[in-house]
């Protein structure tokens, strides 16, 4: 296989328990998928833990339906997503806790925790790494401490970029789905076609962006699905742990910044499926499905905290709790109908 099998790790833990067990076929599959699931709720609660600010905004995306069903599933999903709130949460510690003092050791854990996500296939979730930008130089106890943190990052999405192209030359890509792909004829297409290129990319972003972010559904039917994603994302308006800029041009700076990530990802993420997942010289994107969103979830709601809105709703944080765990208890209660 061509995927850098890194992220799959976690889930061969359970495979290998299993094994060792002589358990069959069944139950080594619940191993592997129970692997992936503590996995997502450490790394989530850690995420949780570790924010100073934005908390509420980091439990509502990861009790997204979607997320909730890929952690429990044999998928690189639950390790990347679980590992994405935790690497947001940590740049927010770094970012705005004022105490925060930044050991080696938190510059180790956040390089492992990078590890999950620039292993990602093609690497289209390394722009994340941008938020380091933001992070004072003084609070590193190391001299040079954020440049060799940078330096630390680069490399190891380097490594992980050697390793994909040399998995792509021994495993070459096939996909018989869709008729004619082929990733080389697909990126001569692109190089001599700039202009139709330019309008694919335009008319899918317009048509599917919005309503890849407002729709989680997966295991729910699509009317709760739609419901939870209009609740995190309006939720976000009014979220009371959002931290309070002292200079609007930084806020305008860091807000913007956020969002400019957001959008190189799902920019990434179709030039990925264009090239690698739909027949040559098509006009739409075959494959963008909106979980490749849910990574980059947590940065569009700190995003959407900049708008004018007064969080002075009571018991805000333990009601807006209460509503997402309802609806995901709705969405499960009709999964287990089928």
């Amino acid at each position: 296989s061509s995927v850098i099998p890194i992220d799959h790790a976690v889930a061969s833990i359970g495979i290998l328990i299993g094994l060792k067990l002589n358990l069959q076929a069944w139950a080594v599959i619940l191993l592997a998928r129970l692997s992936d699931l503590i996995f997502y709720v450490v790394l989530g609660y850690l995420a949780i833990r570790t924010a100073p600010y934005y908390k509420s905004v980091l439990f509502g995306c990861a009790l997204m339906p979607a997320g909730m069903y890929l952690a429990g599933s044999c998928t690189q999903d639950a390790v990347l997503i679980g590992a994405c709130l935790l690497f947001i949460a940590m740049m927010i510690s770094w970012i705005f806790d004022e105490l925060k003092k930044i050991r080696i050791r938190d510059m180790l854990a956040l390089a492992v925790v990078f590890v999950f996500i620039a292993s990602i296939k093609y690497l289209i979730y390394i722009p994340l790494l941008l938020l380091l930008i933001f992070v004072p130089h003084d609070k590193f106890r190391i001299r040079f401490g954020k440049f060799l943190m940078f330096l630390l990052l680069l490399v190891i999405a380097g490594l992980c970029l050697r390793y994909q192209i040399d998995l792509l030359a021994k495993f070459p890509f096939t996909e018989n789905r869709n008729g004619n792909v082929n990733v080389q004829e697909q990126i001569k297409f692109v190089l001599s076609n700039p202009y139709l290129t330019y309008r694919n990319f335009g008319d899918f972003f317009l048509n599917n962006f919005v309503r890849d972010m407002m729709e989680f559904a997966w295991y729910t039917p699509a009317a709760v699905g739609y419901l939870v994603g209009i609740w995190v994302i309006a939720g976000s308006f009014f979220s009371q742990d959002k931290y309070e800029f002292s200079n609007r041009k930084k806020s305008a700076i860091f807000h913007t910044t956020a969002f400019l990530i957001v959008l190189v990802v799902f920019l990434l993420v179709m030039g990925a499926l264009y090239v690698g997942f739909t027949p040559v010289g098509q006009t739409r994107i075959d494959g963008v499905q909106n979980r490749y969103l849910l990574p980059i979830l947590p940065l569009v709601c700190i995003t959407l905290t900049k708008l004018p809105a007064e969080g002075k709703i009571r018991f805000y944080t333990s009601r807006y709790a209460y509503v997402m765990i309802v609806l995901n208890f709705l969405g499960a209660a009709y999964a287990c109908l089928y």
